[in-house]
């Protein structure tokens, strides 16, 4: 056996810990399960050994701390700080420590992967990827464990634990983040069955006086950043009782975070007053550890201190007193309230509730709430007869004590608790125990796959619409494969798009059953998509194909396709740049994969186009070839083309719904290089394109097409004295804007920037490039495809602002306040959240714009509104008192107050704004809304 050690590690929100088993001091019957104590800077330059590991990371200032303030033992330049001395010294500098790194590994609304913590820190603090914070948590790991132990990790067996409900994405992170650290080889392990693990590896022997033939075990995990549940029966078998897992909950961002967000919130109130960003993250983690002093100690008050800034640094500071009475007060009734099953079902919240600190907690905080319901829906109905609890919330005993009243009430029988030895390190020698199951050493539990998966498809056979293909059955074991071989068609050398969905309620599918969409128990995930490389390279080619999946031992899903007649395989990668968890039920068109029926194969536009529609396309496809090509038959006029195009689809353009607006652009772009021909076929190409085109993204094959499209901006206008043409290709680049990535935004602003920012406000770099001379309307059309560009960097972004504000001073006009409420937005239409010009800059943009002069106050409340609404994430919003101004401002110009709502209430924003936004209607079908970011 090449592996000494078997290592089980918790990579927690809160604290990381490590155990491990030294197979040559074990033998069946005889193993010792020991917790590695970590060695980790404790203070300035002091290195001491802790059982855990803090999950907190610390990023120093130029002169913040001294290099020997940093060094450790192995890495004498080390320049950020892990655990204690990081968890600490943020307290004093929040602003630069991250925290929470495990649930922005789960958050799909920003991208994981990019250097976005810590959340809202200013342009001069370094920054970090949520996956690159959990890499340092566990290289940390592996270098105190390679400078202690006799044997380097990387070559142990290692268990790497994650919550239950963590989706596909995340666990893949995860593994990512397990790589960069300097561990390949990890297997996962989900903490609730890590739990229980534990606790077996205490009772190998008596157990069975624990449980019983019947028994249904509830396993109660709640965190620092998540809450899981699992249900694991114990039912009588050949050989004696079996443990097999039955059941796991849904995820939920909902552990001891939220608990000290609340405090916070109540420390804020007896302040009478609103905390800046840095302040009130100084004031959570201050509320973190009076929690826990004042639960688990003797302690009646906490007192916390929030110093002043900048010159009052003294006498600026302000005291507030917790008291243990409304801890207690505001934690039991507020996330463990005394329910009834049923009306927590009725009472059963929207997805997504308050975005402090920019995470997508779930609205209703009540524990005790999703418990019921988790057993009333997973469970179906079953009640527990044992609990074992675990997570670092559930260590003051009041809490416990009122989640084993809870169940017993709707069980209407006592309930019994196992005990757990330690709630801090139960999951990591869980994991290690787990490595010896894997050996046939210990006690396994059954149950495989905790979820059901399913594969979108178009239709089955005669019956038309979207639905969805159990892939791989619920229980289904680990490194089992399954495939599915009827019908399915894909086409190749082009994107193509997978649409998954997850279940962990429907336990009666098997592999190839249907299931109708939507569905309340389908949770759809991120897409899964490729480029099926076959044959000629750039041809296109249906082939018939396996679709197959399979469970990895290391516990993460792996799909693929293969080709039913030669041996080409591709495996399917998860698209980690959409947006995620869009709601169970969600409708969408299904592309990519179909299930076609006996002997027939389906047109890549199926069930999407209608048969009409085609034909229309056809005949639209003629027209416009007879518009370009030179030897495309009785020519067509550029200026009669849309009413050609109108009289062939039977709908004026304006109606063309989102797969005829494609189909037409795919017509159009095999003509790109015929728009030559005249300054007039130039204008009418790109209108017509751009139109086709409009937004940019939205479609399964947009980035397919923008790379067509890319390589024209480097071409330019054929024609570019013409004015036309100028005009249409700034309203081109215009529409077309949001399917363009950082890098190409960022390209395409270095050339209008030249024309809207004047030249001591622009870099170096730009300042030698001569301006570009434009008139009034080309310089309109500029400022608007500048608006567009979300996936700007904050700084080029705030001269752009700087620039838009004079403009809008100046000019009054609608379009210049537009231009500025795009630049300014709180709530992107598509780029990623951490791009957002910081509240503070914005405020001041504002400030210059109350003025009681203006001819058209619905156009400035607008502006007003888009850059001032309520997110729910402290680092976007202005302050509380600077929007209430703006509202009474606006009610003062007649506004209404339904109009100035969104800045007093979290208001979605409405389809109509996304519209305007863009400046014209949006395809039908088109669904935008906030999105990671799109690196590249």
């Amino acid at each position: 056996m090449k592996a000494r050690y078997i290592i089980g590690i918790d990579l927690g929100t809160t604290n990381s810990a490590v155990g491990y088993v030294d197979l040559h001091e074990s033998s069946p019957g005889a193993i010792r399960i020991h917790t590695f104590e970590i060695p980790q800077l404790t203070g300035h330059g002091r290195v001491g050994r802790r059982p855990t590991l803090p999950s907190f990371l610390y990023l120093p200032g130029e002169y913040d701390l001294r290099p020997e303030d940093t060094a450790l033992p192995w890495a004498r330049d080390r320049r950020y700080v892990v655990g204690v001395f990081a968890r600490d010294q943020g307290l004093l500098v929040p602003g630069r420590l991250v925290s929470s790194a495990k649930s922005w590994l789960c958050h799909g609304g920003v991208d994981r992967q990019a250097d976005i913590l810590p959340w809202g820190a200013g342009e001069d603090v370094p920054k970090v990827s949520p996956v690159k914070a959990s890499a340092r948590y566990l290289q940390h790991i592996r270098e105190a464990w390679d400078h202690t132990m006799p044997e380097a990790l990387e070559r142990q067996t290692i268990i790497l634990t994650v919550p239950a409900s963590f989706d596909e994405i995340a666990r893949e992170l995860t593994l990512q983040a397990a790589k960069e650290a300097g561990l390949p080889g990890v297997t996962l392990l989900d903490e609730p069955l890590a739990a229980f693990y534990s606790w077996l590896s205490l009772h190998e022997d008596g157990w069975k006086e624990h449980l019983s033939p019947g028994d249904l075990l509830l396993v109660c995990d709640v965190g620092g950043g998540t809450t899981d549940f699992t249900l694991i029966s114990c039912r009588e078998g050949q050989g004696g009782p079996l443990l097999e897992r039955v059941a796991v909950g849904d995820h939920l961002l909902l552990g001891g975070d939220n608990m000290d967000l609340a405090l916070s919130v109540m420390a804020e109130r007896k302040l009478k007053q609103e905390l800046d960003p840095a302040r009130w993250q100084s004031l959570v983690h201050q509320c973190r550890q009076a929690k826990e002093g004042l639960l688990e100690a003797r302690e009646d008050t906490a007192v916390i201190r929030l110093a002043g800034r900048g010159r009052s640094l003294v006498g600026g500071t302000v005291v507030v007193n917790l008291h243990k009475d409304q801890v207690k007060q505001a934690l039991l009734e507020g996330f463990f309230p005394m329910v009834e099953p049923e009306q927590a079902v009725r009472e059963a919240a929207g997805e997504t509730g308050i975005r402090e600190m920019g995470l997508p907690y779930v609205s209703d905080p009540a524990v005790t709430r999703h418990l019921a319901r988790f057993l009333l829906r997973q469970g179906q109905g079953r009640m527990p007869t044992v609990i074992l609890f675990n997570g670092g919330a559930l260590k003051p005993g009041i809490i416990r004590e009122r989640l084993l009243r809870a169940v017993s009430s709707w069980k209407g029988s006592d309930v019994r608790a196992l005990e757990s030895r330690s709630l801090d390190l139960a999951i990591s020698w869980g994991a290690a125990y787990y490595g010896l199951v894997r050996l046939g050493l210990g006690l396994k539990v059954g149950g495989g796959s905790a979820r059901a998966y399913y594969i979108g498809v178009g239709s089955r056979g005669d019956k038309e619409g979207a639905g969805a293909v159990c892939l791989v059955e619920r229980g289904t074991e680990e490194d089992q494969e399954v495939e599915l071989s009827t019908g399915f068609h894909v086409l190749a050398n082009r994107p193509v798009k997978f649409s998954l969905y997850s279940s962990t309620t429907r336990t009666k599918d098997r592999a190839g059953d249907v299931v109708e969409l939507p569905s309340r128990d389908l949770v759809k995930l991120p897409p899964l998509h490729t480029v099926l490389r076959f044959g000629k390279k750039g041809r296109d080619v249906r082939i018939p194909v396996v679709v197959g999946a399979r469970v990895t031992a290391i516990g993460t899903l792996e799909v693929y396709c293969k080709s039913r007649e030669t041996p080409h395989r591709w495996r399917l990668q998860f698209n980690l740049r959409e947006s995620e968890q869009q709601g169970a039920g969600t409708r969408e068109h299904i592309e990519g994969v179909r299930i076609a029926g006996p002997g027939r194969v389906e047109d890549e536009q199926a069930g999407r186009l209608t048969d009409e529609d085609k034909e229309a396309i056809e005949a639209a496809g003629e027209v416009i070839s007879r518009c370009f090509a030179r030897d495309g038959g009785e020519a067509v006029d550029p200026s009669d083309l849309p009413r050609i195009l109108a009289r062939a689809t039977g709908q004026e353009k304006e109606m063309w719904s989102l797969p005829v607006l494609r189909a037409m652009a795919e017509r159009l772009l095999e003509h790109k290089q015929d728009r030559g021909r005249s300054p007039r076929h130039e204008a009418r190409w790109l209108n017509l394109t751009g139109f086709c085109m409009r937004p940019g993204t939205g479609e399964i094959n947009d980035p397919w097409r923008i790379k067509k499209i890319w390589p024209l901006f480097f071409e330019g206008l054929v024609f570019p004295r013409d004015q036309e043409a100028r005009l249409q290709w700034w309203i081109f680049w215009r529409r077309v804007a949001g399917g363009l990535g950082p890098g190409q935004q960022a390209q395409l602003f270095a050339t209008v920037s030249r024309v809207l920012i004047p030249a001591q406000a622009r870099s170096k770099k730009r300042r030698k490039k001569r301006p570009l001379k434009v008139g009034g309307e080309e310089k309109r059309e500029i400022w608007l495809v500048a608006a567009n560009l979300e996936r700007l960097g904050v700084q080029d972004k705030v001269d752009l602002g700087e620039a838009a504000l004079r403009l809008a001073l100046k000019e009054r006009s609608p379009w210049s306040l537009w231009v500025l409420s795009r630049v300014g937005a709180r709530q992107p239409l598509y780029g990623p959240v951490d791009r957002v010009v910081h509240p503070g800059r914005v405020a001041s943009w504002l400030e210059q714009l109350r003025r009681p002069d203006w001819k058209r106050p619905d156009v400035l409340a607008r502006a007003v509104v888009s850059m001032a609404r309520l997110t729910g994430d402290r680092t976007r919003d202005l302050s509380s008192r600077a929007r209430q101004e703006l509202v009474t401002f606006l009610q003062a110009l007649g506004v209404s107050q339904e109009v100035t709502r969104p800045l007093a209430e979290l208001v979605p924003v409405e389809v109509g704004d996304k519209a305007r936004a863009f400046g014209e209607s949006l395809p039908e079908g088109l669904s935008l809304g906030e999105g990671p970011a799109e690196r590249g």
